[in-house]
């Protein structure tokens, strides 16, 4: 195992620290900046967490943008730092306050990162990792948008932002090979935004449920991978947390407001089916209306979403040729490089039948009834996710049956949100690592009215047993590697990550090139660039991958469509 082949993990811990600091001080200057603009005589200062996902958000439209024209490379870590450094003396100041808060809480720091820096070693996951997210990374560290590429590996129709975001992680031009920090970042950076809330709102137990499941998530493949479906689950406690928090504080800052519709917007970039977080945003502009502020901040706020969507909606015309893949109802261009129609019916049909069913024929799953197919959805989960559904479930009765979802706006405004976003996720495709983030706020909302009615809040035992979970889960996790890897293997983990499964997979010529296409359930994982979603008559528009990729043979296709 050569240091040519592998990443120093290292360097890989140096890395997490890095960008900690660079997404801290960026979202906590831009977002003042932001603020000031919108209201200026309130000062609403960003919690260490909270900072660093705003930071993330900002920096993703202006790296889309980049990556439309340039593989995302070194020239943006020194524009965003160029940013930070600008006011070396706010940065002095920023940096002493955050060292202060570090020495404070300097064991769930070293927990966290710790935790973080063993779920990246082990390096979890299967599934739609290996098939096509180490693939989307991989691009976006190579080329620019390339267009058409929805051709050549489908589910990367989808212009995920956050594939973009792991590929600035991830520093690829250092000679870092796929190690992405990108869903550990995340993880620590809410982790620690909700744990310093305890002390400073009233639902205590609220925050305690949310942070309970986050340390449940290290022993998923969550935090170590670079699925986008973990950072919308983030991204709603963190949401449904800001909602929450500004109704039940007696201070109520507009930036907290602000926070929800940035952060909001973002979502939908990280994914489509994050479309119920628009709910939450319009909700936001509710508050501002009857504020009676907003006739002041609308274009701003118009503005902000123009900056989100625009450079979006642009990678998504450029990568398959429709303003949202897998949405067809809005056919609007007529370029060579368009994913064929079909294909987007198809997949919308397939991701919904086979959530109801893993494993089963669609077209069988098809034809059953929702009486049919539920048992055999429920059958399908482990006994964690059984409970889950069970708790959310109960969850959601014991708050329609409470006056307080109907009195309370904070309660009531979750309420729908979370409902709405299970209605919307469940109906489209019932896989329950879309929903995790609704059914946890379902959940946390009725255990903190039911307990507030007899007025019990957490002991110090139960946060004790937050730390104590993570560092048991955390030791498990490490022993099982251990155990499983021969000795020498395992040593050099800690120095190289260890290399993701990979088969030799032979090469095709396709144009001018040479590409991997393999069979269904022989996944690609970073091997480069490779497919098995290849769309049947695919072909190179020119001589090279920047000319990108169409489709210029029709053809029927077993699955029943065809290909035009």
């Amino acid at each position: 195992m050569s240091s040519a082949s592998f990443a120093n993990m290292l360097l890989a811990f140096i890395l997490l620290v890095y960008t900690f600091l660079l997404t801290h001080l960026l979202g906590l200057k831009m977002f003042i900046l932001l603020h000031n603009w919108f209201t200026p005589k309130e000062v609403f200062i960003p919690q260490t967490g909270l900072s660093n996902i705003i930071g993330l958000a900002i920096m993703s439209p202006i790296i889309a943008v980049y990556h439309l024209f340039f593989n995302i490379d070194f020239v943006l870590h020194l524009f965003f730092i160029s940013l930070v450094i600008s006011n070396l003396s706010v940065i002095k100041i920023l940096l002493k306050k955050l060292g202060s808060e570090m020495l404070r809480q300097k064991w769930e720091y070293s927990f966290l990162f710790l935790a973080g820096i063993v779920s990246i070693t082990i390096r979890p996951g299967h599934g739609d990792i290996a098939d096509y997210h180490l693939q989307g990374i991989r691009w976006a560290e190579n080329y620019p948008n390339i267009i058409g590429l929805g051709n050549f590996n489908r589910p990367l129709s989808n212009n995920n932002w956050w594939f973009n975001l792991q590929a600035f992680l991830g520093l690829r031009f250092l000679g870092l090979k796929s190690v992405y920090t990108g869903n550990t970042l995340f993880f620590i950076a809410t982790f620690l935004y909700l744990l310093n809330l305890k002390e400073m709102i009233k639902g205590k137990w609220f925050i305690w449920i949310l942070l309970a499941f986050m340390v449940l998530c290290l022993k998923t493949a969550f935090v170590g991978s670079v699925t986008p479906d973990f950072i919308i689950t983030c991204l709603a406690f963190l949401c449904g947390t800001l909602y929450y928090q500004y109704f039940i504080e007696v201070s109520k800052h507009k930036g907290m407001l602000l926070c929800i519709f940035l952060l909001c917007c973002f979502a939908i970039t990280v994914k489509l089916n994050a479309f119920p977080f628009l709910f939450l945003a319009l909700l936001a502009l509710w508050e501002l209306i009857q504020k009676k502020i907003i006739n002041v901040n609308l274009i701003r706020f118009i503005a902000i979403a123009t900056v989100f969507f625009i450079p979006w909606l642009i990678g998504n015309i450029v990568i398959s040729g429709w303003l949202a893949y897998p949405v067809d109802s809005i056919d609007l261009f007529n370029v060579d490089w368009k994913v064929p129609k079909e294909l987007l019916q198809f997949e919308r049909f397939s991701i919904k039948q086979w959530g109801k069913n893993p494993g089963e024929d669609i077209y069988i799953t098809a034809q059953m009834n929702f009486f049919q197919w539920l048992p055999k959805w429920f059958a399908y989960h482990d006994l964690f996710n059984k409970c889950l559904i069970v708790t959310t479930v109960i969850s959601a009765f014991v708050l329609l049956l409470t006056k307080q979802t109907y009195q309370n706006k904070a309660i009531r405004g979750l309420f729908i949100f979370a409902i709405f976003g299970l209605l919307f996720c469940l109906s489209n495709g019932p896989h329950i690592r879309y929903v995790f983030g609704y059914m946890l706020l379902l959940i946390a909302l009725s255990v903190q009215l039911l307990l507030a009615r007899i007025k019990a809040e957490p002991p110090i035992l139960a946060w004790k047993f937050l730390k104590i979970g993570m560092i048991a889960i955390t030791l498990l996790q490490a022993t099982i590697f251990i155990i499983k890897q021969p000795s020498q293997l395992v040593f050099e983990s800690i120095i190289y990550p260890k290399s993701y499964s990979a088969e030799i997979l032979p090469l095709q010529q396709m144009g001018s090139k040479q590409v991997i296409i393999t069979a269904n359930n022989n996944s690609c994982w970073d091997q480069f660039p490779c497919t098995y979603y290849l769309i049947e008559g695919c072909t190179l528009r020119g001589n090279s991958f920047t000319d990108g990729f169409k489709v210029v043979t029709e053809i029927n296709n077993n699955n029943g469509f065809v290909v035009e």
